[in-house]
């Protein structure tokens, strides 16, 4: 049964509770909606042109972040080499030390013999043993010892020294690797940080987007109560004509 009109007057008054300046003019409330719709469709428009852009910043930055994260690792495994480097080259120097300082004591131990052997002279070690032979024997054996434990200390002291350029060599490189992995890590931090930002806005852009959406949404569900109310306000038998929005001629409201 079609609605009376004081009725369809009364729906109308509270479908613009908005609006108290318009009155009962639900076309004029209409106008208004459309324009309100026109409006939320160009802002709209406006934010996802923005969200792609900031879809394609946040892709770029992503990949640069990876690219980062493997420059950082790689640099973060060559220090780790060189560390394993050094600590070889100053295991093995601190080997070769102990046995120079071992050498050294048998050398000491040699000369001390060989000093006092000259002091005393070859004839009371000769007479004073049971076995001259013997004693000639461990004389050679001292002294061949004395002159193989004298080699073995200069090659000791040349290793050490190569020992000695090669650890200053690897520190060096390791002190420019760690500045390398300084520099890789502030940069990724930073990067980081860009991306972060990023997606922080990206999110509060899809929110600002979803509560939009919602509004047009709201707004379409008005625009097409208010075209019903027309539609009975035209068809309600002994109804005035409702007045055109203003610049719309009344025939394009059928």
């Amino acid at each position: 049964m079609a609605r009376s009109f004081p009725a369809l007057l009364l729906l109308a008054a509270l479908l613009t509770p908005s609006a108290p300046a318009t009155g009962h003019n639900p076309a004029r409330r209409l106008e208004q909606v459309e324009q309100a719709i026109r409006e939320l469709d160009r802002g709209l428009a406006r934010e996802a042109r923005r969200r792609q852009a900031l879809h394609q910043a946040l892709r770029r930055a992503e990949e640069t972040l990876a690219a980062s994260a493997r420059e950082l690792a790689a640099a973060e495994a060559a220090l780790a080499a060189a560390r394993r480097r050094l600590d070889r080259l100053r295991a093995e120097r601190e080997r070769l030390e102990a046995e120079r300082a071992a050498l050294r004591q048998a050398l000491v131990a040699l000369v001390r013999t060989a000093y006092r052997l000259h002091r005393q002279g070859p004839l009371p070690v000769l007479l004073g043993g049971a076995d001259p032979l013997a004693a000639v024997q461990a004389l050679r054996y001292r002294s061949y010892l004395a002159g193989a434990a004298a080699r073995r200390a200069r090659a000791l002291e040349e290793r050490l020294a190569r020992l000695e350029a090669l650890d200053a060599e690897e520190a060096r490189q390791l002190a420019t690797l760690e500045a390398r992995r300084a520099r890789h890590l502030a940069q990724h931090q930073e990067l980081e940080e860009a991306r972060r930002r990023r997606q922080e806005l990206l999110q509060e852009l899809e929110r600002e987007l979803a509560r939009r959406q919602r509004q047009l949404e709201a707004l379409r569900a008005d625009r097409r109560r208010l075209e019903e109310l027309l539609r009975e306000l035209q068809e309600s038998p002994g109804a005035p004509a409702a007045p055109p929005p203003p610049g719309r001629p009344f025939a394009s409201l059928k």
